[in-house]
């Protein structure tokens, strides 16, 4: 009877917090939802299966979607409650253009990880182009007229608008030089003074064919342009601290590229700036691979540098953030290549990825 009774103690089972399933005492997580169970670590954690999703997030940046998904359902079949799998598919969907999909991938890791910012960042945006592409539909269902942006008309009548000015300058410049010549040759001696005046009246050359130097403009980010391009350039102004330094930013769809122009003041460091803004891009633009970043100060171009997605991935890593925390700079100095700054000099990324502590530089390939 007491063994009847041990053996009934060793089949003890416990109830699932979140799917109420009837679960197995000593699991480290349900084997229907995959939530864990208890205090201690779950057999789902990334330490588990590191290899694995290294393999899987190689796959993925070679373009093997196919093979990474597999790999990633791999994971989950064994461990139903890995964070880092879930969210994987969804990186691999939204690169897909599979944009319902991620979001349910997202939805799961979020349900696992509720307190995970960048996972919860990821599926707004994903909701947000889901919405974007659905009024799309919606409008061209209806039948109605796209919206087409009038900045070429603007830029037509403005070009106009210009040409006609400097006409009328260079007739005006004309008639003074007539009036000039016809006049007696006692009033000869004023033509120098008058010369300025006719120079200032027509179309002169700018102010870099003057000095030799190239001068760059300083204009404020532009309430006209791609919609895509203002909804990520105020993303970046409000969740950034160096937001307000802001002037541009455009994208092109085609390559991923996001060129992105601010400000810096006197004393300050572009690289670290620049670092902080590409980060923001990188975290709110999924279809963002490489970046392009230009610091101006005093209206003069001072420092140009590219950023790789895979490089700024990197520094997610714990181990990363662990040996980097109190460094400032370290962000700059591992995800910008191809440094340009006034001198001339373009100096090669201080940090590669097979030197990084991302598991995707670690794995070698199939």
């Amino acid at each position: 009877m007491a063994e009847v009774l041990g053996a009934q103690g060793n089949n003890k089972a416990i109830i699932c917090d979140r799917c109420f399933a009837s679960v197995k005492a000593g699991s480290d997580f349900c084997p229907e939802c995959g939530a864990p169970l208890g205090n201690g670590p779950t057999e789902g954690s990334d330490s588990a299966v590191y290899t694995e999703l290294a393999r899987a997030n190689l796959l993925r940046m070679r373009g093997d979607y196919t093979a990474a998904q597999e790999q990633c359902r791999a994971i989950l079949h064994k461990f139903p409650n890995n964070v880092s799998a879930n969210q994987l598919l969804g990186d691999i969907c939204v690169e897909t253009g599979d944009l319902e999909q991620a979001k349910e991938w997202y939805e799961l890791a979020l349900d696992i990880a509720p307190d995970s910012e960048s996972i919860r960042q990821k599926l707004e945006i994903t909701r947000q182009r889901i919405e974007h592409k659905e009024t799309e539909g919606l409008v061209e269902q209806l039948g109605l007229p796209p919206t087409k942006p009038r900045n070429g008309a603007f830029a037509l009548t403005l070009a106009a608008l210009v040409v006609s000015v400097g006409f009328i300058a260079y007739l005006i410049g004309s008639n003074r030089n007539k009036t000039a010549t016809n006049e007696p040759t006692r009033t000869t001696i004023t033509a120098p003074a008058e010369r300025p005046t006719q120079t200032t009246s027509n179309p002169g050359p700018t102010s870099s064919d003057q000095t030799g130097q190239t001068t760059i403009q300083n204009p404020p980010v532009s309430a006209k342009g791609a919609a895509e391009d203002r909804a990520l350039a105020q993303l970046i102004t409000q969740r950034n601290p160096y937001g307000d330094r802001l002037i541009s930013l455009t994208q092109d769809p085609r390559s991923g590229l996001v060129i992105l122009t601010y400000s810096v003041n006197e004393n300050e460091d572009e690289k670290q700036i620049g670092a902080a803004l590409a980060a923001s891009a990188f975290d709110n633009s999924l279809n963002a691979s490489i970046l392009t970043v230009r610091a101006i100060r005093k209206d003069l171009l001072t420092y140009v540098a590219d950023a790789h997605r895979a490089a700024y991935e990197e520094t997610k890593s714990e181990s990363w953030q662990s040996q980097n925390a109190n460094d400032p700079t370290a962000l700059g100095r591992h995800i910008f290549a191809q440094e340009w700054t006034p001198n001339g000099t373009t100096t090669p990324s201080s940090s590669t990825p097979n030197n990084s502590t991302d598991p995707s530089a670690q794995v070698p390939g199939p």
